[in-house]
């Protein structure tokens, strides 16, 4: 995770906090090369709500890596209901 550039913490939506839905997911982004950009994001295991997954996905779409290193990086999100964890 050192060679993260910039991360971006997923949104806790409102509705799933005033469910209190909570849990973690494993998310693989597929990076571009030359960029170091998210060019794809796939879930590996669900948080266990599709609102908390579709969360993670927008924001780890944001992310940028060193170029040239990376052409895929499982990252662990951890949403509980004191916000998100399992952020590098």
């Amino acid at each position: 995770m050192d060679d993260a550039i910039k991360t971006v913490p997923p949104e806790y939506p409102y509705a799933a906090r005033s469910r209190h839905m909570a849990g973690s997911g494993l998310f693989r982004l597929t990076l571009n090369l030359k960029t170091g950009t998210v060019s794809k994001v796939t879930v590996l295991q669900s948080t266990g709500a599709a609102m908390l997954d579709a969360s993670a996905v927008e924001g780890l779409r944001r992310w940028q890596w060193k170029p040239g290193k990376w052409k895929e990086i499982d990252v662990p999100i951890t949403f509980t209901m004191r916000g998100t964890r399992g952020l590098p």
